[in-house]
C-alpha cells in the first residue's frame, strides 16, 4: 500500500472528487445515473486506507462508478432495429431504441439527433466507414449515446480535413456533443486526421478493444473521462487522453479504475485538470509529459509505467511546476 496516499488531505480529496462527481452527474437526473453520486464517497474510501491493507482488500467496484448499463458489454437486441450501411448515404436517428449497424460505406455519417433524454445504442457489428471530412458517427442531440461492439472488427476512418457544421467544429472521427460511452467485447479501430474520439460532455469506456492513431488528441472530452475496462491504444501526435474545460475549471477530471491502456504520444500522456488513476494498466511511451494535471495527481493502484520504469507516485505536472 502506498505511503503517499495517508499524506493527502481529505478536505482536498473532497472538494476535487466533489467537483467531479459534480461535472459527471450535471446531466444525469435519469434512472440509470443515480449512481454517480456515489462517487465521491467511493474516491475517498479508496485514497484513505490504512497502508496496511492488501491490494485485493482494496479493489474497486466499478458498480459505485459505472451505471449497470454502462457495464453490461453486451445489447439487448431483442428489440433493436437493423441498419445496413449505404456508401454516399447518412443515416439519422431520431428516436430512442438500440440499432444494430453492418456494412462497409465510404462517406457516410451515423447521426443521432434526438431528444435531450434518449438514450440510443448503436452496435457495430463488422462496420467500415471511411469518410473524407466528415465524422463516421456524428451525436448531434441525446441525453447518452452506447457505441457497442459486437465480437467482430469495426473500423471508422477520416482521411482529410475536417469540415464544419454550422458554428461546430466536427474534428473527431467520434464527434459527440453530449455523454459517450464505449464498450463491448469486440474491436473497435480509428484513424484520424484530427482527434480520434471527442465528446463534449461525459466518455466513458468499460469494454472492448480501441485502438485509435490520430494527428491530435486521441480520446477528449469537456467535463470528464472514466475508464473502467477495455484493452486501449493510443498513438496520437498531440496528447493519447485529453480532458478539458475552459468555462468551468471544475470540470475536466480524468478518472481510471481499470483497462489496459497503452499510449505513444507526442505530446501529453494522459492531460486533465485532475488525474486519479485508482486501477489497471496503464504503459506511456515516447511522450512530451507523461501526466499533466493542474489540481488533484493521485495513483492509488494499478500499475502504471513511463518508459519501461515502473511509478509509485504521480510525477509532477509540469503546469505545477512552473507555477511554482
Amino acid at each position: 500500500m502506498r505511503i503517499f496516499r495517508r499524506q493527502i488531505a481529505l478536505i482536498a480529496g473532497v472538494t476535487v472528487f466533489a467537483c467531479f462527481v459534480t461535472a459527471c452527474s450535471s446531466n444525469t437526473s435519469k434512472k440509470e445515473d443515480t449512481n454517480n453520486v456515489k462517487d465521491t464517497e467511493s474516491a475517498i474510501e479508496h485514497t484513505d486506507r490504512n497502508e496496511d491493507e492488501s491490494e485485493d482488500d482494496m479493489g474497486v467496484d466499478l458498480t459505485d462508478i459505472f451505471s449497470e448499463r454502462e457495464l453490461a458489454q453486451t445489447a439487448d437486441t431483442s428489440e433493436a432495429a437493423n441498419i445496413e450501411l449505404v456508401s454516399g448515404q447518412n443515416v439519422t436517428i431520431t428516436e430512442e431504441g438500440t440499432y444494430v449497424v453492418t456494412g462497409s460505406a465510404e462517406n457516410s455519417s451515423i447521426i443521432v439527433d434526438s431528444a435531450d433524454d434518449a438514450k440510443i445504442q448503436l452496435v457495430l457489428d463488422g462496420v467500415n466507414i471511411t469518410n473524407i471530412s466528415t465524422p463516421a458517427i456524428y451525436v448531434k442531440s441525446a441525453d447518452k449515446v452506447f457505441v457497442t461492439t459486437t465480437e467482430s472488427e469495426n473500423t471508422l476512418s477520416v482521411t482529410d480535413t475536417f469540415t464544419t457544421d454550422g458554428d461546430t467544429k466536427t474534428d473527431a472521427v467520434i464527434f459527440s456533443k453530449d455523454d459517450l460511452v464505449l464498450n463491448g467485447v469486440g474491436t473497435l479501430n480509428i484513424k484520424s486526421t484530427d482527434n480520434g474520439i471527442s465528446s463534449k460532455d461525459d466518455l466513458r469506456v468499460t469494454g472492448g478493444t480501441l485502438n485509435i492513431e490520430s494527428t491530435s488528441d486521441s480520446i477528449e472530452a469537456n467535463d470528464s473521462v472514466k475508464i473502467g475496462g477495455g484493452i486501449i491504444t493510443l498513438k496520437s501526435q498531440k496528447d493519447g487522453i485529453h480532458c478539458e474545460n475552459k468555462e468551468d475549471y471544475k470540470l475536466g477530471a480524468v478518472y481510471i479504475a481499470g483497462g489496459t491502456i497503452s499510449i505513444e504520444a507526442a505530446d501529453d500522456g494522459i492531460q486533465g485538470t485532475s488525474l486519479i488513476i485508482e486501477d489497471g494498466m496503464i504503459d506511456i511511451e515516447n511522450t512530451g509529459n507523461s501526466f499533466q494535471y493542474d489540481a488533484l495527481g493521485m495513483l492509488g493502484g494499478g500499475t502504471v509505467t513511463v518508459d519501461g520504469k515502473e511509478m509509485t507516485e504521480l510525477p509532477p505536472s509540469s503546469s505545477q511546476t512552473q507555477a511554482e
